[in-house]
């Protein structure tokens, strides 16, 4: 099991995972500000994160893992991988948006935050304005909690690479 960067190739298994687990998948369209990571088991996504750029903030969206494989820490690589590829774009603040993940992103730096005060260029973004609703829970990381990969990772981290937890193929 690795994870990989995603392309337009990957956008159907993309949209069939997050339809799996009940999860809201429109506005994927790899545009040059969105990024996506995926974990492959047996040829199946299994788990996936997106972020986009905007300006010099970023959404992390579209974090979902398969029930079947809950539990192992697969949400956690996600995000740390997509902490890499920010951390290397200069990212200094990211944004998510949650009905139900406030408490899991809280483990991982994320703080929650007032809607009033997401920056003006987040707000009017055509994903974001897609999202927020009144029980959307606005969660905010800062630059303290954007870490630089370990070592292994700093020349390329956004390669696939192999999942400490592997499963047998």
């Amino acid at each position: 099991m690795k994870i990989s960067v995603l392309n337009k190739s990957h956008q159907t298994a993309i949209q069939q995972l997050l339809a799996d687990v009940n999860f809201f998948n429109a506005d994927i369209f790899f545009s040059p500000e969105q990024r996506f990571f995926g974990f492959w088991h047996q040829q199946k996504l299994i788990g996936v994160i997106g972020v986009e750029i905007i300006d010099n903030y970023a959404i992390v969206r579209s974090l979902a893992v398969t029930p079947k494989y809950r539990g192992k820490g697969l949400a956690q690589l996600l995000l740390q991988q997509a902490d890499a590829y920010l951390y290397y774009a200069g990212i200094k603040y990211v944004y998510a948006f949650t009905h139900y993940a406030a408490n899991y992103l809280a483990c991982y730096g994320y703080t929650q935050t007032l809607l009033e005060r997401v920056p003006a260029e987040i707000l009017a973004h055509r994903y974001t304005k897609s999202v927020i609703t009144s029980e959307a829970i606005v969660m905010k990381k800062g630059p303290s909690h954007l870490k630089k990969p370990p070592t292994q990772q700093m020349n390329q981290p956004t390669i696939s690479q192999r999942h400490p937890l592997a499963f047998a193929a």
